[in-house]
């Protein structure tokens, strides 16, 4: 298991995943172009003794930087607990400037996909993880 730190940032990319991870909102902080999520990211999970699984599990915010070209396809009607497949950054281009790195984000949710480009990423840990029987915290929305 990678070790728990409070902040996360694109250079600990390689390292994390977001599998199954839940996501309890979006917002768009415009005036700073950035692309917020609010999650539960599960870092570990293991049988207990009672062969049943566990999670670790912590409330987190995940931060896309300097955001644009938005798009969001959703397969269905139902957006109630949302979770990621799999959420994937790749190297497109320099910026015009060519002062930044510009990256695609590809978030697959359980209901459609949304995609980002970006300039990178930051996530923070609201509290501790915990151990929980579900894959999520159950926090109320």
């Amino acid at each position: 298991m990678t070790s728990i730190k409070d902040k996360w940032s694109m250079s600990d990319y390689p390292s994390m995943g977001w599998h199954d991870c839940r996501i309890y909102s979006v917002s768009f902080l415009n005036e700073s172009n950035i692309v917020s999520f609010d999650i539960d990211y599960i870092f570990d999970y293991k049988m207990d003794e009672r062969e049943e699984n566990r999670f670790l599990v912590a409330p987190a915010n995940l931060h896309l930087f300097d955001a644009f070209d938005f798009t969001l396809e959703v397969k269905s009607g139902e957006l109630v607990g949302v979770t990621i497949e799999n959420m994937t950054i790749s190297y497109l281009r320099k910026s015009k400037n060519g002062a930044v790195d510009i990256f695609l984000c590809v978030i697959e949710l359980d209901v459609g996909k949304l995609s980002v480009k970006t300039s990178g990423f930051e996530m923070i840990l609201r509290q501790p993880p915990a151990f929980s029987p579900t894959q999520d915290l159950g926090r109320p929305v």
